[in-house]
């Protein structure tokens, strides 16, 4: 009975991916511009477009915050989509297996769901037909189950896969047919329906007096000095000379033989923890360097040596001056927290307790705090997902934002209880994604988008962000144009250092010694992938490699703590174990 109602249930998320009706194809909403309705899939283009809330006559706000819908954002989209339908929802494939298919790792129960393994489906998570496919992968008959499993489970799946985000209007079913059908015919006529720039050809590196300004100002204003002068605590100092001489009683790398050659360019690395469970997305710590969030899973204490669970999905933050911190994917939304949750070291973190307070946000998130006792900020933007290091990763995150991308700055106000979120202001960032915020909410980085979806550097701008009775304005001129690979970035405390990672590919065998990228040697790289960590001085104008990961290894998520040691992880696909290690090579410069 089990297999004949999941096999129903695979029918119509077929249907709903394949064979909508004409009538949903040719819908009356569908009006083009310009003649180019000419066509039922023109039409359907159009409409299918409208309704994902693309730059197109009589669109619907609703995953561009977010989301680059441009054609190659859209084809990337298309991949995972048809990747999803032919691995999860083969012609007899038991509804468990459909289910756990969508977790990170396929083999385990608890891992989290990953809304990219879903493609366009993570709009229809809210739909019956998947919340059906739920029932039956948890039958309240099957051992260890009960009536309310299925509903545990498709609660949380919801809460981290469901888009779009925000108080943007979920996709009815119909709605949701128009655009499956669309995505299912390998979106015909996205070309002539969907109006798009070109973005720039290459990277022209550039630097201007107003950083050079800035960084000299954040020496003595910036949070770090704050910071220090406010005498925070730092984690692992206690004892130490000097700032170089904290994290002594932890392990070198070269202590370590998984971790031999890591260390170049005369950094120190210190391996603070080797994690017990796998990671999703990025971590973050707070100022002090006492707490690490490690993905969407625990947040880690390493002054008591304590792992607090914590119900939520991804992209943890901390504020710069260690009031409090935030996760995605929680029963509230973004889940907003005091710090002084974490320092009473609670067993759990539900987003729930008093200190917290629930809010709408974009994803990927960054959050920063202004100086002389100014607001919160957090910016969002149109982001391309990185979740490298879980199998073979060979390249950088795609950038396919277009000329019309936009960051969005969000004021958060503290009510001397908890946080309270503001009013966004829009700022067009064209051509630029993954927009970092610096900690003194005065400085953006984002990654600039080239030829062929691929990234060639990033472009920062200086922040004014003006406040009047109406609410916040924001500009955000350029200040500098640095053409260095990787992922998102972050700033350091005092706004002096850009980090990133970067995602070994063919261009990078000189840097690992080898004529070529066709050398034997550095085969295994092309076959097992590999990452490290690169650091920018905004004041030298100096790029620094920062560590030599062997194939396998993955150094990733790269963030500052406010005394300048820098923290990452590293995902080994050839142990299974992830790492936490931290590096002193900002404090050597």
């Amino acid at each position: 009975m089990l297999r004949r109602v999941y096999a129903f249930v695979f029918i119509v998320l077929a249907a709903a991916a394949g064979c909508a009706s004409s009538t949903a194809s040719t819908d009356p909403g569908a009006t083009c511009a310009d003649g180019k309705c000419d066509t039922t899939q023109q039409s359907l283009a159009l409409h299918s477009l409208q309704l994902l809330g693309a730059n197109v006559d009589g669109t619907t706000q609703r995953c561009k915050e977010c989301h680059s819908l441009t054609r190659s954002g859209l084809r990337n989209w298309a991949e995972l989509t048809k990747t999803f339908k032919e691995t999860c929802l083969k012609p007899g494939m038991a509804a468990l297996d459909s289910v756990n298919c969508m977790r990170a790792d396929p083999t385990k129960s608890d891992s989290p769901f990953m809304p990219e393994k879903l493609g366009i489906y993570a709009a229809a998570a809210h739909l019956t037909d998947l919340q059906t496919l739920f029932k039956n992968a948890y039958p309240a008959t099957a051992p260890g189950n009960n009536a309310t499993t299925w509903l545990r489970n498709y609660t949380k799946f919801k809460q981290t896969v469901s888009m779009p985000r925000g108080n943007y209007a979920k996709l009815s079913a119909d709605e949701f047919n128009v655009i499956s059908s669309w995505f299912a015919q390998d979106l015909p006529e996205l070309e002539a329906v969907l109006p798009e720039a070109l973005p720039p050809s290459s990277c022209v590196e550039s630097w201007t007096p107003a950083l050079d300004a800035h960084v000299a100002r954040m020496k003595t204003e910036g949070w770090a000095a704050v910071n220090r002068d406010r005498g925070m605590s730092m984690f692992g100092c206690n004892g130490a000379t000097d700032t170089l001489s904290c994290l002594a009683s932890f392990p070198l790398s070269t202590d370590k033989d998984f971790a031999q050659g890591w260390a170049v360019n005369g950094g120190t690395l210190r391996v603070l923890r080797d994690l017990g469970f796998q990671t999703t997305f990025w971590s973050r710590s707070s100022a002090s360097g006492r707490f690490v969030a490690a993905g969407g899973v625990k947040i880690i204490d390493l002054q008591q040596n304590l792992e607090i669970p914590v119900e939520a999905s991804y992209d943890p933050g901390f504020f710069p001056d260690d009031s409090g911190f935030l996760f995605q994917g929680t029963s509230r939304g973004a889940g907003i927290c005091n710090l002084s949750l974490l320092t009473r070291s609670p067993s759990q973190i539900t987003f729930n307790e008093p200190e917290c307070t629930g809010g709408s946000l974009g994803l990927y998130q960054y959050v920063g705090a202004a100086l002389n006792g100014g607001d919160y900020f957090v910016v969002t933007s149109e982001f391309d997902s990185d979740n490298g290091g879980h199998g073979a990763t060979l390249h950088d995150p795609a950038a396919t934002f277009g000329d019309d991308a936009t960051a969005k700055f969000t004021p958060m106000v503290f009510d001397g209880s908890t946080f309270q979120v503001g009013s966004g202001v829009a700022v067009p960032t064209t051509f630029e994604g993954d927009t970092a915020l610096s900690p003194s909410t005065l400085l953006t980085a984002g990654r600039l988008a080239g030829p062929n979806a691929k990234q060639i550097g990033y472009v920062l701008h200086q922040v004014a962000a003006t406040k009047d009775a109406a609410g916040y304005t924001v500009e955000a001129p350029e200040v500098a144009r640095i053409c260095v690979r990787g992922a998102k970035a972050n700033f350091s405390y005092d706004e002096r250092f850009l980090v990133t990672h970067h995602y070994v590919d063919r261009d990078d065998a000189a840097e690992y010694g080898f004529a070529s990228a066709d050398d034997a040697g550095f085969a295994p790289y092309l076959a097992k992938g590999a990452a490290n960590v690169v650091l920018v001085d905004l004041s030298t104008h100096k790029t620094t490699v920062v560590t030599h990961m062997n194939p396998g290894q993955y150094a990733l998520y790269p963030h500052f703590r406010s005394d300048g040691w820098l923290y990452f992880l590293v995902r080994d696909t050839n142990s299974g174990v992830e790492h936490l290690v931290a590096s002193d090579i900002a404090l050597r410069q």
